[in-house]
């Protein structure tokens, strides 16, 4: 279908309806110009209107004419100030253009686009508008006079992208806002119901709403890579400092440069280039195949037609085919059953059975999270489908393209979140710093060419010239020479990072959050033996539960209470699960599964509705967390000594899971238990007993947790088991001491009676799970929480309470939280957000799609799986065991020192170069092309690349690299040294001048070249050469974040080359080497000169080193700089949370309980 495209600008500026504000009041035109959509949500975009301006857009391309390119420059790198200097502000409802802004502050421009529809599309988008005729005589609201001719009504349509998803304008809310799926408030029952196949010309109006179904990363040509590299502001700048240099008749050193830019740039375009097409070719395969969908017809009938996946809609109805399928889009099951693999979301091999959404639960809304279990999501592979009788396995879809769970993503890949890292922004202040010493020295030059009385393009050119200087080229690409460096050896280690500026940002990891199961433990469970009920309490642990007879209700639950199959003559599911009914034996006795419910994190259990062969009734197994099970048994049925039994396993690490049964109505039929809720056959349950099962720690664990808390580094951990499992575990692997003592937070909801309350329990309390947390008395428990040291442990429920009726204490509880249980996914994310609001720079360490929002929001996300999902984690280990942790906070450490002394190595050089050039200018000459080739590419280009070759130490230490460029430390270590470069070299310029042989450099005829064989030259050379290599071992420190220097092979190698072919210039003077450097020299005089110029060279050396060393580790300085301004508030809130608590004599609240509101 074609669509024509109109402008409906006009028209809906034109429109009835009232614009009414936010507030309410009403608006008309520019007072409509700024909306905020989806505010308080991570997609929040801030919207400002724009509009053609043919007037703006003339003076400002006559602009860009007369600054030869410069304006359309600045706007391509500003945008949004293009969008100001092109158009005008405008309402919402007439923008052509739309300035951005997203909930990370981050700025954008969109154009909106326009296009006319059909009849049928939803209407909530439509504007109207009427073409009038010729002889119309005026339109007004609408309404057209009796004596014109109209024409029919146009239906428009206005949008825009961002991100990939679409944003269509709404006129009754006088707003643009996303286009949703089926994925929003859509009831369940619409989804039973009122999907039955679309019409063809249904089809393609939705098609025309929503888009292709395809998530298509574009690959840009090399071309177009290269005129967005060039554009780059860095190469514009190398681009003018070429033609800078060859208008100078530098010509040998702007061709140097000139063929290591185009190097770089080709590596970069190939790097790039090759970055997209990897993930084209990972995401272009699910856009190719076909589906089968059901399609209506005329007579009212459906038929199943087979489609390209591009043309799914949300809505469709999808047929899965017995044999299984990769799904193309996100679709809820409405009949049959279909078992998936979704490894490529969670990195669990294991498959994964989806059940149709039932009738009960028609009343609840859908919601992707909620209803899990019913959505096979896109990318995923549907292994097998089932259905009873030949009725077909159906699927209505929700989601497609980029608003699908891969899409999304894809999208997190493409668009990550900005960094906020001080380190980046530092260095752009300081860049800024130094074009203002450049404008001081540009002064000073045309001031020395005009007293010379030198030309005018010569004033200009060496005047430039000076920028060139202060501000190298190659400055900003050596602020991440560490970073590449530490990529390649973590990639050589087996850890794969997406986003390097992360590595910078892990070096200064504060807290690491780790999941237990699969991360600090090992993946499988081995069963350890069951506990069965005799009398009122329960019996020992039996070891072997195939000694159990099979007739018993114990081991049915065991036998059928999972969400096994057989796939290929093997049984596959859960791991749990297989060990489970393997540990049974089961024997030829037949019981059948009508029905599973299955387990989801939020229910926390699982159950089956079974009937054995020849019985009547059904029968249904539940089993889940023990606190669950207990809460829907008949209270009758429970074992007193539940609740010492069930501490006496978790506090040893045991995972611990309860079993409970039913007899169901023998006049509950099969299509009435398809039907009928969960939660009116899960209750009045029966209690069988607990399955006691083992997780061993994984070997490295204990190691790792040691190695990081001997840094200082926190470590706490983040599950979704049992409380007193992960306690158990945390103490085993090290997070808490063997003598720590543990509190554990129980929050009691308000009630009509009594407000919400808070109060610590001691983790070894018996009833601590058993008992519901109201009739728990512990004023007379007596916890020392100064002495021994004190952890706090949150299950998810408290946690949920806390954040609603506790927030002020919210700080308090996560600083000294050390154990958080029973954790749903968002609530990991929640926990992570809270460390980094007190301003821990946190690292989270998962394996699993339960950790990947936490992973994702963590300063550091490192995943230990291999799966598609993995990817939106900033860095992924291929080595399953939390070993990569250290790995990854050394070389953090080691880019971040690298980063901060190449940085600062690059900032001297250019100081350096700054000082020569000033005093050769005021003696009327400068450095020679060869002589300024050697400094720049054989001394400083070559050292700053192998600077950052120093591989990290291989100790983590307690001590934390700096993170503030323009720290009082580094400013000082900056200042310093340029202060030194300074004296040396104005010490070696008077020391000439007070020699009785020298002459000074005379002036040249206007329009000849400088002189630059003179002494002066020589001279400012040869001390500046070795200042270059001074400052590379001044700012090459070792330990404790970095290998010895002298380990940097490439960077000694260098070093003694440069130093001693800067020796042999200055000591054995060869005439064919002094001719090629342009140096003047004299070869059987002036001995004595050279060996004082050398004698500076090593004094500057002596000095600059021990001034470094002093100001560097010096406690001392940095308390006095403290002192100086004035600082009594520790900088990391954090900091000022743990000094409260520890003066406050009544925190934790644990006699006494803390009342919410």
């Amino acid at each position: 279908m074609t669509h024509r495209k109109v402008d409906v600008r006009s028209s809906v500026a034109s429109m009835t309806y009232d614009r009414l504000g936010e507030d309410g009041v009403k608006e008309t035109g520019p007072a409509n110009h700024r909306k905020v959509i989806q505010p308080g949500t991570d997609e929040e975009l801030i919207l400002h209107g724009y509009k053609s301006s043919a007037c703006k857009a003339f003076l400002f391309y006559l602009m860009t004419l007369v600054s030869l390119g410069m304006f359309y420059l600045i706007s391509y790198w500003k945008p949004h100030w293009g969008l100001y200097w092109k158009r005008r502000k405008c309402s919402l409802s007439e923008a052509d253009a739309l300035f951005l802004k997203d909930s990370d502050g981050q700025t954008h421009v969109v154009l909106v686009k326009s296009e006319t529809v059909e009849a049928g599309f939803p209407s909530k988008y439509v504007i109207f508008s009427q073409c009038v005729s010729s002889t119309s005589i005026g339109v007004q609201n609408g309404a057209s006079e009796s004596t014109h001719l109209t024409e029919p009504h146009h239906r428009g349509v206005r949008y825009f992208f961002f991100q990939h998803i679409k944003y269509m304008w709404v006129p009754e809310k006088i707003s643009f806002v996303r286009v949703y799926g089926y994925d929003h408030s859509t009831p369940i029952s619409s989804l039973l119901n009122d999907f039955r196949g679309f019409t063809l010309q249904e089809q393609m109006q939705r098609q025309q709403l929503y888009g292709h179904n395809v998530i298509s990363v574009e690959v840009k040509s090399y071309g177009h890579l290269l005129i967005t590299e060039i554009l780059n502001p860095f190469y514009v700048f190398q681009i003018a400092s070429i033609l800078l240099w060859s208008f100078d008749e530098y010509y040998l050193y702007a061709t140097c440069i000139f063929i290591v830019s185009c190097l770089s740039i080709i590596v970069s375009l190939y790097e790039t280039h090759k970055q997209s097409q990897s993930l084209h070719d990972m995401v272009e395969a699910s856009n190719t195949s076909t589906v089968s969908v059901l399609r209506s017809t005329p007579d009212k009938t459906t038929v199943e037609v087979e489609i390209i996946t591009a043309d799914l809609v949300p809505g469709d109805i999808v047929v899965l085919p017995s044999t299984g399928c990769t799904m193309p889009c996100d679709a809820v099951l409405i009949s049959g059953n279909a078992i998936v693999n979704e490894s490529m979301l969670t990195g669990e091999s294991i498959p994964v059975t989806k059940t149709p959404v039932t009738v009960s639960e028609e009343n609840e809304i859908y919601s992707v999270e909620k209803h899990k279990r019913h959505t096979l999501f896109c990318g995923t592979s549907v292994i097998q489908t089932r259905y009873y009788g030949n009725a077909q396995v159906l699927a209505v879809v929700v989601r497609t393209g980029f608003s699908t769970a891969k899409g999304e993503l894809v999208r997190s890949i493409l668009y990550p979140r900005p960094l906020d890292f001080k380190f980046y922004k530092d260095a752009m202040k300081f860049i800024i710093f130094l074009f203002f010493i450049a404008s001081i020295g540009m002064s000073y030059s045309v001031y020395v060419y005009i007293l010379h009385k030198e030309g005018f393009t010569k004033t200009v050119i060496r005047t430039l010239d000076i920028v060139t200087i202060v501000v190298p080229p190659s400055l900003p690409a050596a602020m991440t020479v560490g970073t590449y460096y530490a990529q390649s050896r973590l990639k050589k280690k087996g850890i794969f990072c997406i986003s390097p500026p992360r590595i910078c940002v892990s070096g200064k990891t504060k807290l690491v959050c780790f999941d237990k199961t699969g991360t600090l433990t090992e993946d499988g469970l081995e069963v350890w033996g069951v506990l069965g009920i005799e009398g009122s309490k329960l019996g020992p642990p039996i070891m072997n539960v195939s000694s159990i007879h099979y007739t018993s209700p114990l081991v049915a639950a065991l036998a059928t209470c999972h969400s096994l199959t057989y796939l290929n003559g093997q049984l596959t599911g859960d791991p749990l699960d297989v060990k489970m009914f393997e540990a049974t034996k089961w024997v030829p006795y037949e019981i059948g599964i009508v029905r599973q419910f299955p387990f989801s994190s939020s229910t926390q259990r699982m159950s089956v509705m079974v009937r054995k062969l020849g019985q009547q009734h059904m029968d249904l197994y539940a089993k889940g967390a023990p606190e669950v099970i207990q809460s829907l048994c008949q209270p009758e049925s429970l074992p007193k000594d539940l609740g010492s039994v069930l501490t006496q396993y978790t506090v040893q690490g045991f995972r611990v899971i309860a079993l409970a049964h039913r007899t169901l109505q023998t006049k509950l039929l099969w299509h009435a238990a398809q039907r009928i809720p969960r939660d009116q056959v899960e209750c009045d349950l029966t209690f069988l007993g607990l399955l006691i099962l083992q997780n061993m720690l994984k070997p490295e664990t204990t190691p790792v947790i040691c190695k990081l808390q001997y840094a200082n580094i926190r470590t706490v951990m983040v599950t979704g088991d049992n409380m007193l499992t992960a306690i158990s575990v945390a103490r085993d692997c090290g997070m808490i001491g063997a003598t720590d003592r543990v509190l554990v937070a129980k929050v009691t909801p308000p009630a009509p009676d009594h407000p919400p309350s808070l109060i610590f329990e001691p983790a070894d309390t018996p009833d601590i799970i058993a008992q519901p947390s109201s009739s728990v008395n512990c004023g007379s428990v007596n916890v020392e929480v100064s002495n021994p040291k004190y952890h706090l442990a949150v299950n998810g429920k408290a946690w949920a309470l806390i954040c609603q009726h506790f927030q002020d204490h919210i700080p308090r509880i996560i600083a000294h939280g050390t154990v958080f249980a029973r954790m749903s996914p968002d609530q990991k994310t929640q926990l992570v957000e809270e460390l980094q609001a007190i301003d821990y720079i946190v690292a989270m360490c998962g394996d699993g799609a339960n950790d990947c929002g936490a992973l994702k929001t963590a300063h550091v996300g490192i995943s230990l799986s291999e799966a598609e999902a993995s990817v939106a984690a900033p860095f992924t280990s291929h080595t399953n065991n939390i070993e990569c942790v250290p790995h990854i906070v050394c070389e953090g450490r080691c880019a971040l020192t690298t980063n901060f002394s190449v940085f600062k190595y690059m900032a001297l050089y250019s100081i350096i170069q700054f000082v020569s050039v000033l005093i050769l200018y005021s003696a009327y000459t400068n450095l020679s092309d060869p002589q300024f080739l050697y400094i720049d590419l054989f001394i400083v280009t070559v050292l700053a690349v192998f600077m950052g070759y120093t591989g990290p130490s291989l100790e983590l230490v307690v001590q934390k690299p700096l993170g503030n460029l323009l720290g009082a430390i580094n400013l000082l270590s900056i200042l310093s040294q340029i202060f030194l470069v300074i004296l040396f070299q104005v010490i070696a310029y008077f020391y000439l001048l007070k020699q009785p042989w020298f002459e000074p450099n005379k002036p040249t005829e206007s329009g000849k070249e400088d002189n630059v064989v003179s002494w002066e030259t020589a001279t400012i050379f040869y001390v500046s050469s070795f200042q270059y290599l001074t400052l590379c071992v001044t700012y090459s420190p070792g330990q404790p974040f970095r290998k010895s220097m002298f380990t940097n092979v490439w960077l000694t190698i260098s070093l003694f080359t440069m130093t001693a072919t800067t020796l042999l210039m200055l000591l054995c003077p060869w005439s064919w080497l002094m001719d090629l450097m342009q140096i003047k020299h004299d070869s059987n005089s002036y001995l004595m000169f050279r060996i004082a110029l050398l004698l500076i060279a090593a004094t500057h050396f002596v000095i600059s080193l021990s001034t470094e060393h002093i100001i560097a580790h010096n406690s001392t300085l940095k308390k006095c700089f403290q002192w100086l301004r004035c600082k009594r508030e520790p900088k990391n809130r954090y900091k000022t949370v743990l000094r409260d608590v520890d003066e406050d004599p009544n925190w934790p609240p644990v006699g006494t309980p803390l009342y919410g509101y």
